[in-house]
């Protein structure tokens, strides 16, 4: 009797200590997510105050591009909906640029990634086709981030729509 009193004892504890790690589980796993959530929705809030959208490229150990990212916002700045509208390839974004701009932006931007000293950033004024057919200009940053062996690991950066600033500044030179 005694020994079955210990031995429903023991199992009580050990179903009490399950639960109370399920339940320390589950409790973390809704922080950690309130936490991203509130994290995503203060990003969110800057790009709509700046006007501005993010993205970002990822490279394999060789330094080889394996994905870009275009962010939501981005994408509606300009006019799309979704990954469907717009995908995750770098010639959604570069077979936009203003002709006149091209050359230019996609040197600025290929010798950032070919710098392997780090001491180059991406920074750069373009215009862009959007999708009713208009173009809009912006300005782009972008820091690159790199393995030990200088070899590019990933390439973030942001966008932002100054099209009403460059109109201003065409007005003043009138």
């Amino acid at each position: 009797m005694v020994d079955e009193a210990a031995h429903d004892i023991h199992d009580a504890m050990r179903l009490a200590d399950q639960k109370m790690y399920s339940n320390k589980a589950k409790l973390k796993d809704t922080n950690e997510r309130r936490i991203a959530a509130h994290k995503e929705a203060t990003i969110r809030v800057m790009h709509e105050a700046l006007g501005s959208g993010m993205w970002g490229m990822e490279f394999d150990e060789d330094g080889v591009m394996s994905s870009v990212n275009w962010s939501p916002e981005f994408r509606e700045m300009i006019g799309y909906k979704d990954e469907n509208d717009f995908p995750n390839k770098l010639e959604s974004w570069s077979d936009l640029l203003h002709p006149d701009d091209k050359d230019m932006v996609l040197k600025e931007f290929n010798d950032t990634i070919n710098d392997y000293s780090g001491q180059k950033n991406y920074d750069v004024e373009y215009r862009l086709k959007v999708k009713s057919g208009d173009w809009r200009w912006f300005h782009a940053i972008g820091r690159l981030l790199r393995r030990e062996n200088g070899v590019p690991l990933s390439y973030v950066g942001m966008f932002v729509d100054i099209t009403d600033r460059k109109k201003g500044e065409i007005r003043t030179r009138r």
